[in-house]
């Protein structure tokens, strides 16, 4: 579904679907990858009225931080998501 999206970035799922790409990416071991999404994807949404996609952003650098061992990073972002 991201390769369709990446061509419409003004889609309301692109953010979103950013943010699960980077949670996966982090899982496997892609962080630099999936930081990349991750802060896009926050980027997108942050000050818009779309709130989901922006807390799923801030989970995934959550994911991010707790796969570099950041703990205390990512408990920041977990709390803000």
């Amino acid at each position: 579904s991201l390769s369709i999206l990446e061509h419409f970035p003004e889609n309301q799922y692109y953010p979103s679907v950013m943010s699960v790409l980077a949670i996966s990416e982090a899982f496997i071991g892609k962080i630099e990858e999936a930081e990349v999404h991750a802060r896009k994807a926050k980027a997108l949404t942050q000050g818009t009225p779309n709130i989901v996609p922006y807390a799923l952003s801030l989970y995934a650098l959550g994911d991010i931080a707790t796969a570099r061992d950041s703990f205390e990073v990512a408990i920041g972002h977990y709390t803000k998501s």
